[in-house]
């Protein structure tokens, strides 16, 4: 198993959203966006996915607001 940083694993960001959207129930652009978000400057925004193989099976966000108001 591994986990990477999204931002250092830019290829992983379409699936990630996806992944993630099939857990939480949040839309899958919103994640992307946030992923997108925390590859820019120094953003304390950070994405996370453990994988097993190839497969998603984990994941983590640092985020501000966790998507809710």
């Amino acid at each position: 198993m591994r986990i990477l940083k999204l931002k250092e694993n830019l290829n992983y960001i379409e699936e990630a959203s996806v992944w993630f959207s099939s857990k939480w129930d949040v839309l899958q652009e919103l994640y992307k966006e946030s992923m997108l978000e925390s590859t820019m400057e120094k953003k304390v925004l950070q994405w996370y996915i453990m994988l097993d193989g190839e497969k998603i099976i984990g994941g983590a966000g640092v985020i501000e607001n966790d998507f809710h108001n």
